[in-house]
């Protein structure tokens, strides 16, 4: 099935008005045409409000989420997924076989809790 998106506008809404009005008997279908483009157009909205909803699942689910944080809870910890994504990206591209990194520093087995500032720091070197 294709969508095919279509402008409302008032020719649209006039030819489509005229095509159900002329399905209907006049004792049946009792709309003013400005109460069918209302109609019309909070149909539109609410598919519109759909969308939006599943696009925001979409993105809870992608980046972890278990629905229960708010707002600004959110956009920090997706933020903060971003930063471990480009600190795994930089470190994958530049640790060294004895896991130096530019700069001198050194990601030790023993202490992992240091690990994200070591490749901070080796980060904001200048090459």
């Amino acid at each position: 099935m294709t969508t095919e998106t279509k402008i409302l506008t008032d020719e649209f809404i006039s030819a489509l008005w005229d095509e159900i009005h002329a399905s209907f008997s006049r004792e049946t279908f009792r709309m003013s045409h400005h109460d069918f483009a209302r109609h019309i157009e909070a149909a539109v909205l609410q598919s519109y409000e759909s969308q939006l909803l599943r696009l925001l699942v979409d993105i809870r689910f992608a980046a972890g989420d278990d629905g229960k944080r708010m707002q600004p809870e959110l956009v920090e910890h997706i933020a903060a997924l971003r930063k471990d994504a480009e600190r795994y990206r930089w470190l994958k591209a530049n640790i060294q076989d004895d896991y130096t990194l530019p700069g001198g520093y050194y990601i030790p087995d023993e202490d992992t809790g240091t690990w994200d500032k070591t490749v901070d720091t080796a980060m904001e070197q200048k090459p």
